[in-house]
């Protein structure tokens, strides 16, 4: 029992909690000037979660922060950023990615990392669609 208990500290788990500011885009989303943005999350094999969709808005602000728990460093968090449409499928506007070892090697645990813009983009190598812009703590999270 007592193996297991230092090996279990040896091998801690992730507690993310990461912010999603704002987003900022560089081109007119529905042809009427502004679009009706939200973000997905996917975050490993958890649940995706979702901001709040901002209506008519080219600089939407969201200030929502996701809690996450990774099993190791190498979880990669995907950023899926959507256009809301009353009649038809929303839009897939953009995507970009990061890895729960960026957030960790970037900050101490505890402590608020500075924004960060990302920018995003409909297919790797594509042109740059806009840029969201987030924060990030972390703590370890020790099993019982």
């Amino acid at each position: 029992l007592k193996e297991k208990k230092s090996e279990d500290r040896a091998h801690p788990k992730y507690i993310i909690q990461i912010c999603v500011k704002s987003a900022l885009f560089y081109f007119d989303q529905d042809g009427s000037g502004a679009g009706d943005p939200y973000i997905s999350i996917e975050f490993g094999t958890q649940e995706p979660k979702k901001t709040e969709t901002k209506m008519e808005t080219k600089k939407p602000t969201w200030d929502e922060t996701f809690e996450f728990e990774a099993q190791d460093m190498s979880t990669k968090i995907k950023f899926h950023v959507w256009d809301w449409d009353r009649l038809t499928h929303d839009d897939h506007i953009g995507s970009f990615q990061i890895w729960v070892s960026d957030i960790v090697r970037s900050t101490q645990p505890y402590a608020r990392g500075k924004p960060n813009p990302f920018a995003f983009r409909q297919v790797e190598g594509a042109t740059k669609k806009g840029h969201v812009i987030l924060e990030w703590t972390w703590r370890y999270k020790f099993q019982d």
